[in-house]
């Protein structure tokens, strides 16, 4: 393929979203090799209601010209000013909707460009869009019906939002209006002292939510915080047990993995009737706040039907029945969708809305609650004889949530290798089920095995007796950041601004941006994973590489 410049222009059209910049960034660039200037055309779907200004000034930042239309014909008249340009219509492989009809018809549109390729949003695709190695007609079919298929599913899965609220959700949040006070309480008259604080989250948004929790405590040390989480970040609480009173596990119907609704704002009749009777339980409990940080349908819900005096909640504009039960909570908190929240930025962001702000020593006074080490003596044993022979300890995460994040076995053993040479041990970490995974490393140097010996909460103390901590995309590396340790994390599909470690300055993370992260783990490249083979952001991240950043945060 000829890299060379030519003598034209490209303009690359795509939907704004939170995360454009850094996936769109990388792209920019390779085209840049190719092509003479490189012009963005952002279509805003929500028609001027939230700024994404940050987005457009960091694009201009790096030297791009930066445009936005609302409409579809808006569109076609600005490309009109480009029909000497060539255009790359770009869609993000997870945010197949009815949201991308409106671009699929502006490519249909623009005939008057003098040339248009439609692609997926990763440089490796584009790559052979662009070199013709991909049949055009094939890409534009599977787009089209994976659009239509997704816009029908969409506006079903609408439609049924709406029905469900009005039928339901409506007349529930009517009847209990009256038995609750509403309105923002200012924090001196209010006197909460019961409080519940909803984090129904994976573990490492559970790790990342402990400060807020802490300085909820700090705030509130004489009201009873309750906490509500599901089974697969109850571990997460499990490491800080004085920031609460009491710890309420549920498994909510929409995180079961088993239903094709999995994740999705749509419920079967039985799993309603579970619902509204674990709901009725919680009332009883009688809170007079509640703090929900996430923006989704149904933990939304789930806040606007405990009849507590003040609801403090955070309202996803993507997601409608969050934004239908708006009028039911308290003190709502409208998330902009041009934006990239942390996760632990939603609790902070909820807290604020109450007064509430962290202590500038929270986070020192954590650590200093959590400075014990091991309690395994066998383990503490074996890391004391290999100080004494002058090697440092690394702690080794060698798995991760899902198969699109992990890194080649291979390639951990190459690292054991580098790193023993160096006067590093390593000591592998992992579950019970991260066994099969470690039986696949192979590596010449010693290591220390401790996969599938211990539990989250060991792991916290087993992190505090360790000098470094490379992980993947994890748990692990939020909790290693919140306990100050130096961290080397590798990054793959997840949102780096979403979800990176960011409580301790000696963190080094290792990227490398294909233009399709944030995912979902929804992998372009599925074949590969039923191959056994790692996902290309993940297999781009090299050995050497991941020693540098080592040799850095060292």
């Amino acid at each position: 393929m000829n890299c060379g410049k030519k003598s034209h222009n490209i303009c690359i059209v795509a939907l704004v979203t939170d995360d454009i910049f850094f996936r769109i960034y990388p792209i920019c660039c390779f085209l840049s090799r190719r092509y003479c200037h490189v012009t963005i055309l952002l279509f805003d779907q929500y028609r001027g209601r939230y700024s994404f200004d940050h987005i457009v000034e960091a694009f201009k930042g790096k030297g791009y010209d930066v445009r936005s239309f609302t409409t579809v014909r808006e569109g076609l008249n600005l490309m009109k000013n480009f029909k000497q340009s060539d255009f790359l219509y770009l869609i993000k492989h997870c945010h197949i909707n009815y949201k991308l009809l409106s671009l699929y018809l502006l490519y249909i549109l623009n005939r008057s460009a003098s040339g248009k390729k439609l692609s997926r949003c990763n440089i490796l695709v584009i790559r052979k869009t662009l070199a013709n190695k991909v049949s055009s007609r094939r890409e534009h079919l599977i787009s089209a019906c994976l659009i239509m298929k997704n816009s029908i599913l969409h506006y079903l899965a609408y439609v049924l939002n709406v029905l469900v609220y009005l039928t339901i959700f409506h007349p529930l949040c009517s009847s209990i209006k009256d038995s609750r006070l509403g309105g923002k309480l200012p924090r001196s008259e209010s006197g909460f002292r019961n409080i519940l604080f909803i984090k129904m989250d994976h573990l490492g948004d559970v790790v990342a939510s402990l400060l807020s929790l802490s300085a909820l405590r700090v705030e509130f040390p004489g009201s009873k915080i309750s906490v509500l989480a599901a089974e697969w970040g109850t571990d997460g609480f499990k490491i800080a047990e004085d920031l609460y009173d009491e710890l309420i596990v549920w498994k909510p119907p929409w995180h079961d993995k088993r239903s094709i609704y999995y994740n999705k704002d749509v419920l079967g009749f039985l799993k309603l009737i579970k619902f509204f009777k674990f709901v009725y339980r919680l009332r009883r409990k009688h809170f007079d706040l509640v703090i929900q940080p996430r923006g989704e349908g149904m933990n939304v819900v789930t806040a606007a039907l405990l009849c507590a005096d003040t609801i403090v909640s955070c309202i996803s504009p993507q997601r409608p029945l969050a934004m239908l039960m708006r009028r039911w909570i308290s003190i709502p908190l409208l998330l902009n969708p041009y934006r990239t929240y942390h996760i632990s930025e939603w609790s902070k962001l909820c807290l604020e809305k109450i007064n509430v702000q962290a202590p500038p020593d929270t986070l020192s006074r954590f650590r200093g609650c959590y400075d014990e080490g091991t309690e395994h003596p066998e383990l503490a044993k074996e890391i004391e004889v290999w100080r004494s022979k002058g090697f440092k300890i690394c702690g080794l995460g060698i798995s991760a949530g899902s198969v699109v994040r992990l890194w080649s076995p291979r390639k951990f053993g190459k690292l054991i290798d580098r790193l023993y040479r160096e006067s590093i041990i390593c000591v592998l970490i992992g579950s019970e089920s991260d066994k099969s995974i470690r039986d696949q490393i192979s590596a010449s140097a010693t290591y220390v095995d401790i996969v599938g010996k211990t539990n989250f909460r060991d792991l916290k103390k087993i992190v505090n007796d360790v000098d470094l901590v490379v992980t993947l995309d994890t748990s692990l590396a939020h909790l290693a950041s919140l306990l100050g340790k130096k961290t080397v994390t590798l990054f793959g599909a997840g949102n780096l601004e979403l979800s990176k470690p960011v409580f301790n300055e000696s963190c080094a993370i290792l990227k490398k941006e294909l233009g399709c992260s944030g995912c979902g783990d929804i992998c372009l490249f599925s074949k590969r994973l039923s191959k056994k083979q790692q996902a290309p952001c993940m297999d781009l991240i090299s050995v050497e590489s991941v020693m540098n950043e080592i040799r850095k945060v060292l």
